[in-house]
């Protein structure tokens, strides 16, 4: 699949060029063509050919590999300020290697984070062997050795493509689990931790993936503690009860991954949620939802004004 987008993209790179050069050879070679006496219809031409150029060039070799700090404040009544950096949708493997991982690692540290959480799709699930894809995350043990990392993992590791689960891959998911828990970061499978954070205790809720395999709907007691859950996929807030979730953290719709001005997300991810819940904070189901566009992509490896996001979320 990768191979069929990575020629999609080198044909659309491929065609403006052609037509600029026959264009300009065009222009130059036939002094008497009828453009000559149009030049300003042959320079717009031009202006769109090589804008198209451009902008197939910076949204898939060059803006997929920055990175943006998005900052959420929320307000849980806590007597000292906590710091959880947030991402989801590495996708390791054809697109995204080692030393984008570790670009990555640099990013969480620099933000400070008093722990780190990491929202499923660690690995792309293409082609290469499953261990060779998950070393690749091999950077991100430098964060598990300085604050406390938790994950869960997302339909890539269990090889689901769609939710009719009719199209399937290789379940990698014990590989990326055990890969995970070596390099020192914490996979939640339906379990909560109690985390000691400036004196005071958060309650972490990890859910396995909705499309996973033996996927069931936690039933996550009330207390009295604040309770972040993290989960994969947002559709996931459709099943979980709102009055013992404090802040439920998503990934899996990339923000749409190409999207535009003005009007969001482009790209469809196979979710309930509208397109416009696709990025950022939102209240559905009674639920604070937080959905990520991630760091990664899966099928073209394009981006387009969507800069591939950690999230610091700044709770008091």
């Amino acid at each position: 699949m990768q191979i069929f987008f990575d020629t999609l993209i080198i044909m659309a790179l491929a065609v403006p060029l052609i037509l600029l050069f026959l264009l300009v050879h065009h222009l130059v070679s036939r002094p008497t063509s009828p453009w000559h006496n149009h030049r300003h219809h042959a320079m717009g031409l031009g202006f769109m050919l090589t804008a198209f150029y451009l902008i197939i060039s910076w949204g898939s070799f060059l803006e997929p590999y920055f990175f943006i700090n998005h900052k959420v404040p929320l307000h849980f009544g806590l007597s000292k300020p906590v710091r959880i950096v947030f991402l989801a949708d590495a996708q390791v493997g054809p697109y995204k290697r080692a030393f984008f991982m570790k670009k990555v690692a640099s990013k969480v540290l620099a933000a400070n984070p008093d722990l780190v959480i990491f929202g499923g799709d660690l690995v792309m699930n293409a082609d290469a062997p499953p261990e060779r894809e998950a070393a690749m995350l091999e950077p991100l043990s430098r964060v598990a050795q300085e604050v406390p990392f938790y994950a869960v993992l997302g339909n890539h590791e269990f090889g689901y493509g769609e939710p009719s689960l009719t199209y399937r891959g290789v379940d990698v998911h014990t590989v990326v689990h055990d890969t995970l828990e070596h390099y020192g970061i914490d996979v939640l499978v339906d379990e909560e931790r109690l985390v000691s954070v400036q004196g005071q205790q958060l309650r972490i809720v990890g859910l396995n993936d909705l499309w996973g395999s033996g996927f069931k709907v936690m039933e996550v007691a009330p207390s009295p503690l604040p309770t972040v859950a993290v989960t994969h996929n947002p559709d996931s807030v459709y099943y979980l009860n709102s009055k013992v979730i404090d802040l439920l953290l998503t990934g899996h719709t990339h923000g749409g991954q190409i999207r535009l001005p003005v009007l969001g997300a482009l790209g469809y991810a196979d979710t309930r949620l509208p397109m416009r819940y696709y990025k950022g904070l939102s209240v559905i189901n009674g639920i604070l939802l937080y959905v990520t566009g991630g760091i990664g992509e899966s099928g073209p490896r394009a981006r387009l004004f969507n800069i591939p996001e950690i999230t610091v979320i700044d709770i008091d």
